[in-house]
């Protein structure tokens, strides 16, 4: 896995408004929307996307550098979490 500061080109000590700035620049010049049927810039762009999950807020920055996150496998367990809770939402009881 490559390290997220050296995909988003920012350094270590970098504020998480450089960070946004460096992931959203990057993000649209590499979208596939911008870059129809170039492979290599969806390849980039998935990086680039994977890289701002793992460092883009500064809860998930702050597992990153305690080493609490730095493997695929823990990743991809956080990304699960967070898109299981975003699903389940608030349940309307009138149809239930």
């Amino acid at each position: 896995m490559l390290n997220p500061y050296d995909v988003l080109g920012v350094s270590k000590t970098s504020s998480q408004d450089e960070i946004k700035k460096a992931f959203r620049h990057l993000a649209k010049k590499n979208h596939p929307d911008l870059n129809p049927g170039n492979k290599n810039a969806e390849a980039k762009f998935k990086e680039i996307s994977h890289a701002n999950d793992l460092i883009g807020s500064a809860e998930d920055r702050a597992k990153f550098d305690n080493g609490e996150m730095n493997d695929q496998q823990e990743y991809a367990r956080h990304h699960n979490q967070q898109n299981r809770q975003s699903r389940q939402g608030p349940r309307n009881t009138r149809y239930s």
